[in-house]
């Protein structure tokens, strides 16, 4: 019985568990499907993951290049994420949100950080809340 109880957990854990690690971060690549769309939902625009940022809790959603030439985000009916972060001189000038009316939350305890090497002007063009929650 104790055996079987072990058995189950360990295959839980290594199903669930690699699925759960992957979603912790992701970089925008702007490749999506259909190589028309800026959709933050469309996991194709972030680089080799299988679950957009925003889907699991605590993600942390990276813009570090030219966004395959898809800088404005439609956030769709909202998004929720930890940490936005803009890195490196090659991010391109990014405007996160189509619309006054979609809704970026960043999380409690998360931020949006633009490190120094970034030279380009970084938009979020949309409702902004902070800190309610996942």
């Amino acid at each position: 019985m104790i055996i079987r109880a072990a058995c189950k957990l360990v295959a839980f854990t290594i199903v669930f568990l690699p699925a759960i690690a992957l979603a912790d971060s992701a970089t925008w690549d702007g490749n999506g499907a259909t190589l028309t769309d800026g959709l933050w939902s469309d996991v194709a625009n972030w680089g080799g993951v299988t679950t957009v940022p925003g889907t699991f809790g605590g993600e942390t959603a990276t813009f570090d290049n030219a966004g395959g030439g898809f800088t404005t985000i439609d956030l769709g009916a909202g998004v929720s994420i930890a940490n936005i972060f803009f890195d490196t001189s090659s991010a391109a000038p990014f405007f996160i949100g189509t619309s006054g009316s979609q809704t970026l939350n960043i999380q409690d305890g998360g931020t949006i950080t633009m490190n120094s090497p970034v030279v380009a002007n970084e938009t979020i063009s949309g409702l902004v809340t902070l800190g309610t929650g996942t």
